[in-house]
């Protein structure tokens, strides 16, 4: 019997008491800033986002077959380049290249190839993993990248919940 209530306390802290705490930290640490537009006329479900690593950018993954990836200023949050992709990608192993303005992205989850995303002319090209400034990378899958902070933690952008069209940016307090 005091086995089963250790399993329900274990139950309720974990499933119920941690999520609700997890809120309270975004709203105790960082305020709601605005919400982005991708500005596409079909609204479309946000499905990862990821910052560059010099917190230039902010790249949003909507829809599947076609896939579409708007990158987004930080700061102004207006979205500056939309790619259409045929197929399905993930932002697992997905980066900028910052000599280049160039974003790379995983053809697909079982391809060596990646896509090309020229940032500033919006020209798309696939290429052979070993033509990438990072090489043929061994990538671990992992599970879709719906929130993110910026690399000093400033700032936090949230796939919301409720509606998963919209993306929410907060900065810390």
């Amino acid at each position: 019997m005091l086995l089963h209530k250790f399993y329900f306390i274990a139950f309720f802290v974990g499933f119920v008491a941690l999520p609700s705490i997890k809120s309270q930290n975004i709203e105790d640490n960082y305020q709601y800033i605005s919400s982005l537009d991708a500005q596409m006329k079909r609204k479309l479900i946000a499905n990862e986002l990821i910052f560059d690593a010099q917190d230039k950018y902010l790249m949003v993954n909507y829809g599947n077959k076609p896939t579409f990836i708007v990158v987004f200023e930080v700061g102004s949050w207006q979205p500056i380049m939309t790619f259409r992709l045929s197929d399905w990608v993930e932002f697992t192993g997905a980066y900028v290249d910052a000599e280049t303005n160039q974003l790379y992205v995983k053809e697909s989850r079982y391809s060596s190839d990646y896509y090309r995303l020229d940032i500033k002319t919006g020209t798309t090209e696939v290429i052979a993993c070993g033509l990438t400034p990072k090489g043929c990378m061994v990538i671990e899958p992992k599970q879709s990248q719906r929130w993110g902070y910026s690399s000093d933690n400033g700032i936090l952008a949230i796939i919301d919940k409720k509606n998963p069209r919209e993306v929410k940016i907060y900065s810390s307090k």
